[in-house]
């Protein structure tokens, strides 16, 4: 702890890069909780109550929460964080930005350790803070805060483990594990480490009881927790967000492209999206040519890494950034592959490797006098950089605005301006943003829906219905789909089609909760409640914050008797 207050003391520019990080993202204070925040925090129950707790480590999890993945460790957090900020945003806020600065700390009393170079870790901490990739996770309070606190407790493993406190180092990765599964790649980071830095036959113990830890946790999850809201018992293994063989092998086969991705994120982060699993695939991120070439790119690294392995610093970041992105390769099964936050914790291997090019900078005469002026004038673009995205996430509008700025030929980013206009009120804006869209290339069904219903808004009842089937035609096997043509059914005046559309949703897709609940919505218009009422409950069911409760509630309250007979 003595080297690293020294470090601060002896680091002008990390002392002022601490400060410089809350000056920056003082103007995301005042942005409101958006997107999964509202189902998450806003409108979740299960985080109002402490008497919740316990149900945390149960089945229960799942409709408690609402959630696909399971991390108890954030919901408990998350239950004092309501005790003791309620609902103000600011706060909770301001409680990730504290936590994310405690990160850097940390990160710098990490590599200060491993390298013994306090240029190396100061660079790193800098950069850590104040890296525009991480806004995200900084502005995202409900999916950033899981890489937050996720990356806190693996820091502090990993501390415990270099000071040979092995009860610690696994308690902390349990708490990690619990928190996201991105920790479930840092066994295998304890192994590198041991391999260049130990004697791994006195060293296996560790890394060998986290890798036993993370395979109870997967088989705990998959085959007894399941995947999700509603799949705990009704769900094959290959459906919705299960794992599969073939699923396996293509993430595989995929995975060099998020590693180049990822790091062209890390070092150009000029193109920020909270849609780029929707509108990078849609651009064909993942096409032959791209695979092709992200292959080659991962085999000169591993050359690279070869041929420099007496460089035994720069052969661990390297190999440790590529295993930290497994988690989220696709082969752990999760509902997406690419988001901005979850390159919060394989960034910390990119900021030891710039801090080590930094310190080998500063190590060389001729390059000390221009190292600190590059690195302050690279820190304030990334602090311009950094107040322009926390403007972008002011409103869902201002968000979307900015994905149609930074894509602006992407159909997917068009779709989410037209969608967040009309949330707005703005249809006439939003319809003709569906219809570019469909113009710019083969968007998602989810256009023609949005479509559908702003044709409807102005009696426009055939154009309304042929772009509702057409939006089926391109997402046949989309639940959303199914129920999105039922429901258009039902608001053009069209009972039977509307019937059939939803019952054949829940048939085809019996765990996901709108189906059955907008099936027990068009049974209530159709004077049928005893039957809606089942549909209601089985929604209650697979998701307990759904729209169903309210509707089992009108339904299920006594009339007032009137005190007239016949």
């Amino acid at each position: 702890m003595s080297k690293f207050t020294d470090l601060i003391k002896s680091s002008p520019l990390l002392a002022a890069a601490f400060f410089l990080c809350f000056a920056v993202y003082s103007n995301s204070l005042g942005n409101g909780f958006q997107r999964d925040d509202l189902p998450h925090i806003v409108n979740n129950a299960a985080i109002r109550e402490l008497s919740s707790f316990p149900r945390l480590f149960s089945r229960d999890y799942f409709q408690l929460n609402g959630a696909v993945a399971y991390r108890p460790v954030v919901v408990a957090l998350r239950m004092l964080e309501y005790k003791a900020f309620g609902l103000d945003a600011r706060l909770w806020r301001l409680f990730d930005l504290l936590l994310h600065a405690v990160n850097a700390a940390l990160l710098c009393w990490v590599i200060l350790a491993v390298s013994g170079l306090p240029g190396a870790a100061a660079a790193a901490g800098v950069l850590f803070l104040l890296h525009p990739a991480q806004t995200e996770a900084l502005n995202y309070v409900s999916n950033g805060q899981c890489d937050i606190l996720c990356l806190f407790f693996l820091l502090v493993s990993f501390l415990a483990y270099l000071n040979e406190k092995r009860f610690f180092s696994l308690a902390a990765f349990s708490l990690a594990l619990l928190s996201k599964e991105m920790a479930l790649a840092f066994p295998l980071l304890l192994l590198v480490y041991a391999y260049y830095y130990g004697d791994l036959r006195k060293d296996w113990k560790t890394p060998a009881l986290g890798a036993g830890l993370s395979l109870v946790f997967l088989l705990w999850r998959l085959f007894y927790f399941k995947a999700g809201p509603g799949f705990i018992d009704k769900v094959p293994s290959q459906g919705a967000f299960g794992f599969t063989l073939a699923g396996a092998a293509a993430a595989v086969v995929k995975f060099p492209v998020l590693v180049v991705y990822y790091l062209k994120l890390l070092v150009w982060p000029a193109a920020l999206s909270v849609e780029i699993d929707r509108i990078l695939p849609a651009a064909g991120l993942f096409s032959g040519p791209h695979i092709a070439l992200a292959w080659l790119f991962l085999a000169a690294l591993a050359g690279a890494v070869y041929f420099y392995a007496k460089n035994k610093i720069y052969a661990f970041s390297l190999i440790s950034f590529i295993l930290a992105l497994l988690p989220v390769s696709g082969l752990v099964p999760l509902t997406s592959v690419l988001q901005e936050h979850f390159v919060y914790i394989p960034s910390v291997f990119f900021c030891l490797l710039a801090g080590l090019g930094f310190a080998k900078a500063w190590s060389r005469a001729a390059w000390r006098k221009i190292s600190v002026p590059v690195l302050a004038l690279l820190l304030l673009a990334s602090a311009g950089r950094i107040w322009a995205r926390n403007a972008d996430w002011r409103t869902p509008l201002t968000l979307a605005e900015a994905d149609v700025r930074a894509f602006p030929g992407s159909s997917s980013a068009l779709a989410g301006l037209a969608s967040a206009k009309s949330a707005a009120g703005d249809y006439a804006g939003a319809l003709d943003l569906c219809l570019k869209a469909e113009a710019a290339g083969p968007p998602d069904g989810e256009v023609y829906f949005l479509a559908a219903e702003i044709y409807l808004r102005s009696g426009a009842r055939e154009k309304a219905l042929a772009s509702a089937r057409l939006g089926l035609e391109m997402d046949l096997n989309s639940p959303d789909a199914r129920v999105n043509i039922a429901r258009i059914y039902a608001r053009a005046g069209m009972p039977d089609e509307a019937l059939a559309a939803a019952r054949e949703a829940a048939a085809l897709f019996p765990y996901f909760e709108p189906a059955y609940l907008t099936l027990g919505e068009i049974l209530l218009l159709e004077k049928r409640p005893a039957e809606a009422e089942r549909m209601f409950a089985e929604a209650l069911r697979l998701n307990s914050r759904s729209a169903a409760a309210k509707r089992l509630a009108d339904l299920r309250r006594p009339v007032p008797y009137s005190g007239k007979t016949k």
